[in-house]
């Protein structure tokens, strides 16, 4: 029993990693800037071996907010970080300009995570910028139309429902239930082999120019 687990977890290691190969081999387009509402961006970036030139890595942003940001990007991205953490918060929380909530979830401080914050953001390539929404924190139907409208050359808003009218809606079956997009580390396929947010064609979505 001990063999054929092992043998089995080998295969699933495989699948996973092969999926990630095959992507980073398709990808040509590798000096990008993902914007992201969670840790989605972070783990596609990683997974790809690509660098963090983004402060949008081991956070989420609530839909409202995140929507506020991206309409005002070049505003919002120059201004300072407030700390305001709450005394029996479990993680860093920031607000920036004063008006945008960032949830510094996988940071052990709010100076680690501001440091990491205001790096990144000197990174950043205006000119390949590519935007990610998931549908989730609040988001609602206005979120989703405020985001299909901006004016981003490159966005994606992974969506629990089709939106015929928003062409930017990617759409994640398994969660019409819900009416809205769950954690995306969650497996599929073979016995639970490969992440959820595999089923979107990263490689396809970079590559645009």
């Amino acid at each position: 029993m001990r063999f054929f687990k092992r043998v089995v977890n080998l295969y699933l290691r495989f699948i996973k990693q092969g999926s990630f190969f095959y992507h980073r081999c398709r990808l040509s387009n590798k000096d990008i800037t993902v914007i992201s509402s969670n840790c989605l961006g972070g783990m596609v970036l990683h997974n790809l071996r690509l660098r963090f030139n983004s402060p949008f890595v081991n956070l989420y942003i609530e839909a409202a907010d995140y929507v506020k940001l991206l309409e005002r990007f070049d505003y919002y991205i120059d201004k300072q970080i407030e700390d305001i953490t709450s005394a029996n918060g479990t993680y860093p929380v920031g607000l920036l300009g004063g008006e945008i909530k960032l949830h510094f979830l996988h940071y052990d401080t709010f100076e680690d995570a501001v440091a990491c914050w205001y790096k990144r953001c000197k990174r950043i390539n205006k000119e390949k910028i590519y935007v990610i929404m998931v549908e989730r924190d609040g988001c609602t139907l206005e979120h989703i139309g405020r985001f299909d409208r901006l004016p981003f050359k490159h966005k994606m808003i992974i969506c629990s429902h089709p939106h015929e009218e928003y062409k930017s809606c990617h759409v994640m079956t398994g969660f019409e239930a819900v009416n809205e997009v769950d954690v995306l580390t969650r497996k599929y396929g073979f016995i639970g082999s490969i992440p959820l947010w595999l089923k979107v064609n990263w490689s396809a979505f970079f590559n645009q120019k």
